[in-house]
């Protein structure tokens, strides 16, 4: 499964700065993992898949793809007593692929909170 997403960075309320940079899904890419990973009673979170904590695109040299669109491909499906998520591909841009400091790119589905 495919999903198309935009990649951003994400600031920190109140002092601007970067938390993290991140592919942040769209609401069509949304839909579709709701459509396919049916919600459970625990918290929905369906939001982004990281690139990198406390860097912006442009520390990483990925300014250029700020807003851009990236598609993400759905490989492996992971849960346990406490998050349910899956792990993605990135299938473009593919500049993208050696920024990510996350051991296993992946988009969290679910939380038991």
């Amino acid at each position: 499964m495919d999903i198309k997403n935009k990649l951003r960075n994400k600031l920190t309320e109140n002092t601007n700065r970067v938390q993290y940079c991140a592919v942040v899904l769209t609401e069509e890419s949304r839909t579709l993992l709701m459509d396919v990973f049916a919600p459970t009673l625990w918290t929905v979170y369906m939001h982004h898949m990281t690139i990198a904590f406390g860097k912006s695109l442009g520390d990483l040299g990925l300014d250029e793809f700020e807003g851009k669109e990236a598609i993400l491909k759905v490989t492996h499906i992971g849960e346990s007593d406490l998050a349910v998520a899956v792990k993605v591909a990135v299938e473009s841009p593919k500049d993208i692929v050696p920024k990510i400091t996350t051991m296993f790119p992946h988009v969290t589905l679910f939380v038991d909170t």
